[in-house]
């Protein structure tokens, strides 16, 4: 069986020639010693802008990934997308003051959220890189992607407000949901095959 071939039949519930593996979080200095050079991902990222370029770098992260997929027999690929390239004098908005009230911070994340832009397209470049090059070396690994966002159980300040103001807990989670979608649809035109949606705190009910 080829790797797709693998994975698809494990998600059908059909019994493949051996288990499908790939690894979910795989960084330096471990990355580092299998590739026999920096891994362009992670605490790897800015030494490869700084030495590459953003593009390049991009690019090498794809690389990068592929290798480690190709040097451990995997057959699925855990990618992330890519940092966006930094911009002088960028505006960030207002600095809002800290709060120790779980609920005013939530207050102010879902006010952050509900003002930001969809992505661009330079978060997602990592994935046109990475089909160019399977398609370069002949090779076919499915894609999982991200689109996580509702929560994990170390967000303190969520969890409480869950609690004491479930109404500002619900816009949180209507505005990730809606933050969420946008990214499948950014995959689903990338051609992606899979996608990570949910948290820890994404709930069983429409």
């Amino acid at each position: 069986m080829t790797s797709r071939e693998r994975v698809e039949a494990a998600f059908a519930h059909r019994t493949p020639d051996r288990t499908p593996v790939f690894e979910y979080v795989l960084l330096s200095p471990l990355a580092d010693q299998l590739l026999g050079r920096p891994y362009a991902v992670g605490a790897g990222w800015e030494q490869a802008v700084f030495e590459m370029g953003w593009e390049r770098a991009v690019h090498q992260r794809a690389v990068d990934q592929l290798d480690l997929a190709m040097l451990l027999g995997h057959d699925l690929l855990y990618v992330v997308p890519n940092p966006p390239p930094l911009r002088a004098n960028e505006e960030s908005g207002p600095v809002l003051p800290p709060s120790s009230d779980p609920v005013e911070v939530m207050r102010q994340r879902n006010h952050q959220a509900a003002q930001e832009l969809p992505p661009g397209d330079e978060p997602f470049l990592v994935y046109a890189a990475l089909r160019e090059e399977m398609a370069r070396r002949d090779l076919d690994l499915p894609v999982l992607a991200p689109a996580y966002g509702h929560g994990v159980w170390t967000d303190t300040d969520l969890m409480q407000t869950m609690m004491l103001a479930p109404e500002v807990a619900a816009e949180h989670f209507r505005l990730a949901t809606r933050r969420c979608l946008g990214r499948v649809e950014r995959y689903l035109d990338l051609g992606v095959d899979l996608y990570g949606v949910g948290g820890d705190f994404s709930g069983q009910r429409p």
